[in-house]
């Protein structure tokens, strides 16, 4: 019988390292019965004494092995492509930099952002067919703004995918050589408006599978019922979304929670987001429990999300999250 193996990449700098830690945890508390969890993690900056911890893991988990990715050589090559940054770092891009370098024992590797939530057993992952896909994402609710219609030669009715989630076809990846591709069109243009989320979607379009919404259930929809959620977002219904079944029953049973609650971020001290409680089990067992944790910030937009009554806080992010995505992010420019 051959082995059941789960390769997953991430990448963090020491800001993400509990989350992180708290991810690596909930994979192997919920996935014992895997022969071999190799996790590719890329550290930008993260101290010693901090990787050593994280390392500490190994001991505890027997079939995990945490390879360890000093992400300065990725670093470099970003400052060399002229890279776009995300929140003032370029770290955003490694994961596409580092896929080339990586050697793996099966024909797939997971890419996880830090800040996900591990709750279920992720067999399905292994036999997921790519049917010449080079990845498999997760439907983004970004898909009718305006800012996302109108990226270059995209279609009104054509999918959107997030990118905090994709299941990478590795064996194709290395194969066609697609990272010199990649880094290729990139030399080219990298100032996206969601850098390396729009790359994809624009990049790989029509090449990039439908991953079911359970694998990475958003936060956000535990705040509001899922019906008004899809309705406000202009999903519901809609063909390139999840339909109001499949994100009801991923809710109930969902695979991995994608940590997007804010303000107050799950891994904040005193927050209210809806997967606060299961995040502080995890984060118990993992070297970084009595860390110190950034506090949540009361201020308007904490109130409008957990004060107001829910059809206007509803509303009330939903704009937000519009003029950040169609206007804002032209200021930032």
């Amino acid at each position: 019988m051959s082995k059941k193996i789960l390769n997953i990449l991430t990448q963090s700098d020491e800001n993400y390292l509990i989350p992180g830690s708290v991810m690596v945890t909930s994979l192997c508390e919920n996935n014992t019965h895997f022969d071999e969890l190799n996790v590719y993690y890329l550290s930008l900056g993260i101290s010693a004494e901090n990787i050593k911890k994280l390392k500490s893991l190994e001991k505890i988990y027997k079939n995990l092995t945490l390879h360890i990715i000093d992400s300065q050589k990725y670093q470099k090559e970003a400052e060399t492509l002229n890279l776009s940054k995300w929140n003032g770092k370029q770290i955003t891009w490694f994961k596409l930099l580092v896929l080339s370098d990586l050697t793996i024992n099966t024909d797939r590797i997971l890419y996880l952002n830090p800040h996900s939530l591990i709750t279920g057993r992720l067999d399905g992952l292994t036999t997921l067919a790519f049917n010449q896909n080079v990845m498999m994402n997760i439907y983004d609710y970004f898909e009718n703004f305006p800012g996302v219609v109108d990226l270059p030669d995209r279609k009104k009715d054509d999918p959107y995918f997030n990118c905090g989630l994709m299941l990478f076809n590795h064996k194709k990846w290395q194969r066609e050589n697609i990272g010199e591709k990649v880094k290729e069109s990139l030399q080219k243009k990298s100032n996206f408006r969601i850098a390396d989320q729009d790359f994809c979607n624009i990049f790989f379009e029509n090449k990039i599978g439908v991953m079911p919404f359970e694998y990475y259930v958003w936060e956000t929809f535990y705040l509001y019922n899922p019906k008004a959620s899809l309705r406000v977002w202009g999903l519901l219904n809609k063909p390139n979304y999840y339909s109001l079944d499949d994100v009801t029953s991923s809710l109930l049973t969902p695979k991995i929670i994608y940590l997007t609650s804010a303000p107050g971020r799950t891994w904040y001290k005193n927050t209210k987001a809806p997967a606060a409680p299961l995040f502080r089990k995890y984060l118990e067992l993992t070297p970084f429990a009595e860390y110190a944790r950034p506090d949540t910030r009361k201020n308007l937009a904490f109130f409008v999300t957990f004060y107001l009554p829910k059809s206007v806080s509803l509303r009330i992010n939903f704009l937000y999250s519009f003029l950040n995505v169609n206007v804002l992010w032209k200021l930032k420019k």
